[in-house]
């Protein structure tokens, strides 16, 4: 999509999704009502992304103190925020150190086509690279170093999506955890 008709299209059916089913039921299930639903669209460049993640500065699941968790997986985020992909979980200690890597099962991925407009699509991730860790342990380290210094710079626990291509760190989206509710006075 290159041209202006092809984005307004794409805008109009982003602002529609703010009342998809799946967008309601989430909202309804988190006791958020319908008048204070919002959406905003950003437009920015596609990151083709070797490796994506998701990251909690605080642990939405177990609550534990100081733990941050990341999601992650090969090619573009979707595949983890859209639950495609069981991805590599890992935690993050207090003191900044790697304390759990588990490895998901990738099998596989979501990669931009190969020319302009072409859209994204599901590729199987090569076998031998099913069991190989999404991260290096210095890549966790940094995303973690990272996400903890914007959340404390931003005042309160994030839910933040990047992704490393050509070895760099991209950040692409941060917001509240919406799933830590009042323990986290969010």
């Amino acid at each position: 999509m290159r041209d202006e008709a092809g984005l307004e299209r794409a805008i109009t059916r982003c602002w529609a999704s703010l009342w998809s089913d799946r967008a309601v039921t989430y909202r309804r299930a988190g006791g958020i009502a319908a008048d204070e639903a919002a959406i905003a669209v950003v437009v920015q460049r596609l990151i083709r992304s070797d490796v994506s993640f998701v990251v909690f500065t605080e642990d939405p699941v177990s609550g534990r103190d100081g733990h941050l968790v990341i999601a992650a997986t090969y090619g573009l985020g979707e595949a983890v925020v859209s639950g495609l992909v069981v991805p590599d979980h890992i935690v993050i200690g207090p003191d900044g150190g790697v304390i759990e890597y588990a490895i998901g099962e990738k099998h596989l991925m979501v990669i931009p086509g190969a020319m302009p407009g072409d859209g994204i699509r599901e590729v199987p991730v090569p076998r031998a690279m099913r069991s190989v860790p999404a991260l290096t342990e210095a890549q966790a380290i940094e995303v973690a170093t990272t996400a903890r210094a914007l959340a404390g710079r931003l005042g309160y626990p994030a839910d933040i999506e990047g992704a490393f291509s050509g070895g760099e760190l991209f950040l692409l989206q941060i917001r509240p955890i919406t799933t830590l509710g009042s323990r986290a006075g969010v």
